[in-house]
C-alpha cells in the first residue's frame, strides 16, 4: 500500500507542476499600449528640436523562460531627427505576479508586474503598459 501512495503522489505532484515560470499562458508578444496613460509616440525627454521618444516597442516572452524586446526610439537634436533601435533579449522568471527580466549580458535587471495578457514596469518615474 505505501507504494501505491508513493506513486500517486508523484502523480500529483507532477500533474500539479504547471511550469509557472514560462507557462504558455504567459508567452506571448506583448506590444507597448502606453506610458503614463498616453499612445504612442510619447515623448520621454525634452521638446521642441531636442527630444527622444518611443515611437513603438514589444516584448516577446517564449517557452523556456527567454524574451526579446525589440523597438524604435526617435532622437532629435537641433532639429535633425533619426530614429534608433531598441533591441535586447534575455531571461524572464515569475512568481505570482511579479516578473523579473535579466539581459543576455547580464548587466540589467528589470522587475514588472504581469497577469498572462498585461506586464507592466515603472522606471524613471515613466509608467509601461504591455499588453497582449
Amino acid at each position: 500500500m505505501t507504494k501505491g501512495w508513493i506513486l500517486v503522489a508523484a502523480v500529483l505532484v507532477a500533474a500539479c507542476d504547471s511550469g509557472v515560470t514560462g507557462a504558455s499562458a504567459t508567452t506571448g508578444t506583448y506590444p507597448l499600449k502606453s506610458i503614463n496613460g498616453e499612445s504612442l509616440p510619447y515623448t520621454i525627454s525634452g521638446s521642441g528640436a531636442n527630444k527622444t521618444e518611443v515611437l513603438d516597442d514589444k516584448f516577446i516572452l517564449y517557452e523556456g523562460n527567454t524574451y526579446q524586446e525589440t523597438g524604435t526610439m526617435r532622437v532629435t537634436v537641433n532639429g535633425t531627427a533619426s530614429t534608433v533601435p531598441i533591441s535586447e533579449t534575455g531571461s524572464y522568471g515569475t512568481l505570482g505576479t511579479s516578473m523579473t527580466f535579466v539581459n543576455s549580458a547580464g548587466t540589467r535587471q528589470r522587475v514588472a508586474i504581469g497577469d498572462g495578457s498585461k506586464i507592466t514596469f515603472v522606471e524613471n518615474g515613466l509608467s509601461y503598459v504591455f499588453r497582449k
